[in-house]
């Protein structure tokens, strides 16, 4: 893999906003979010849901409906929607649709990287973390996630490959 440096960035004040409305339960089984993980809506700059699933396959077999999310996004001021897999204990393996980016998924997306560390350190799970995303686009990301309880920046790097 032919990497590209993401960059490194400081987030001051990444949070998490519970959303007034979660999705009806039906959806919520259909995804099969796990608890550890509950769906949130995350924020670190921009707005990400984040919504865990409980198999690696269950990641990998991500197919949506391009208009209905797109309006869902537009309607809720989403930008991405963040579809994790904890692999152990410091590494998930992400996904993130950008339809309203006008792309069907981002494969290294570093602000849903910046909110899921923001997100991860309001449960309480603080320290270093890495994300891998794009490898099921054939496009594979690593990202880097640091957060302490002590410091509200959400620190990123990482490494993708370059579009050409």
């Amino acid at each position: 893999m032919r990497g590209r440096s993401v960059g490194t960035v400081g987030t001051s004040g990444a949070s998490v906003t519970q959303p007034k409305l979660l999705p009806p339960c039906d959806n919520q089984r259909r995804v099969n979010h796990t608890r550890a993980l509950p769906p949130r809506v995350a924020y670190a700059g921009l707005f990400h849901p984040i919504i865990a699933v409980t198999s690696r396959r269950r990641l990998a077999d991500l197919d949506y409906d391009v208009p209905a999310l797109t309006a869902l996004m537009e309607k809720r001021g989403w930008t991405t929607v963040q579809l994790v897999w904890r692999a152990s204990a410091d590494t998930f393996d992400v996904r993130d649709p950008f339809p309203v980016g006008g792309v069907y998924e981002d494969p290294a997306s570093g602000a849903a990287a910046a909110a899921f560390g923001g997100y991860l350190r309001e449960l309480g799970q603080t320290g270093t973390i890495h994300l891998r995303q794009g490898d099921d686009l054939g496009r594979p990301g690593r990202l880097t996630v640091t957060t302490t309880a002590a410091d509200p920046r959400v620190r990123l790097s990482g490494t993708a490959v370059p579009t050409t």
